[in-house]
């Protein structure tokens, strides 16, 4: 392929390379992106306004007073973070060809560690406390997702407490929690409720033969092909991202006004010659990352024994 005016040999690789990445990243999306609010962010920290649930007062005479109710003004706090990556290339005559792939598996890997990334970002954002300024008093409280919007790994719904893994019982409870969060989206059913989850909470469906039988759970039913898309008003998403501790999962539900994902910048991707390491090709990619939980009443989390 003859070279470009303008363009040297190095440019062209550079200038294929960046397309191949940025058009494979169009065709394959990360799993969670599509579950939380974006926005982009320039400044190392970015503040998101929260402003606090507004009452009417009952007027009782004519000419009374004014009543002024001060709104709760919060600010909440979104860092940004840098995250890179390189591989090396050794065979430059070979990978100059597979370069010019978009399938390629250099190109491949690059996208797929992307993705996760924006994903580990999303649950990090999610399951972290929240850094939230509070206007009227200037101080700054970092906010935990609260107790009773969790539920217990030995949860269930009758009897004696027991380590479990996913039950129907904690999928109801999960749903109850969020259904008293009195936010308006929630009771008119508006929103997608998303279930993250990992495929040891499948495997747990799997195992129960009574709910999978039992035909008062319609939607259960397919669990016959090994996977769920909805059910109990949730969007199952599956990621082996989410955190394990002492063998036990952390699985979440939210609505996608719950986090706040923000980029800092369009994907830096560059090819450049490695002189040092016998002038070998080495692709690198640099994503800024940030994010914060903007709410709690509409997340809740669930801990399952793996």
């Amino acid at each position: 392929m003859p070279v470009p005016p303008g363009f040297t040999v190095p440019q062209l690789y550079v200038e294929q390379f960046n397309a191949n990445v940025q058009h494979l990243a169009q065709q394959t999306r990360s799993r969670l992106a599509n579950t939380v609010t974006r926005k982009d962010q320039k400044a190392e920290v970015q503040y998101f306004d929260q402003i606090g649930q507004v009452r009417f007062n009952r007027k009782t005479t004519r000419f009374a007073a004014t009543p002024t109710v001060p709104a709760e003004y919060y600010r909440r706090a979104s860092h940004l973070f840098d995250w890179d990556a390189a591989l090396e290339i050794t065979d430059m005559a070979d990978d100059i060809r597979m370069l010019a792939m978009p399938e390629a598996s250099v190109v491949t890997e690059i996208v797929n560690a992307r993705n996760r990334l924006l994903d580990s970002n999303i649950i990090n954002a999610a399951l972290s406390p929240a850094m939230r300024r509070d206007e009227s008093r200037k101080t700054f409280d970092m906010i935990e997702i609260p107790a009773a919007q969790q539920v217990a790994v030995d949860y269930v719904r009758s009897g004696t407490p027991a380590t479990s893994g996913l039950t129907l019982a904690k999928l109801i409870k999960m749903r109850s929690i969020l259904g008293k969060s009195e936010t308006e989206q929630l009771a008119t059913g508006a929103p997608e409720i998303f279930f993250i989850h990992t495929q040891a909470q499948i495997d747990d469906l799997l195992n129960d033969v009574e709910q999978v039988a039992n035909s008062r759970y319609v939607d259960v039913k397919a669990l016959i092909d090994g996977k769920v898309n909805r059910f109990m008003g949730f969007t199952f998403i599956q990621t082996e991202l989410l955190p394990l501790v002492n063998g036990v999962r952390t699985c979440m539900a939210y609505t996608p006004d719950t986090i706040i994902e923000t980029v800092g910048k369009n994907d830096y991707v560059n090819v450049r010659v490695r002189y040092d390491r016998s002038d070998s090709l080495e692709a690198y990619a640099v994503v800024s990352l940030g994010g914060v939980r903007m709410q709690e009443k509409t997340i809740s989390t669930c801990f399952c024994a793996e």
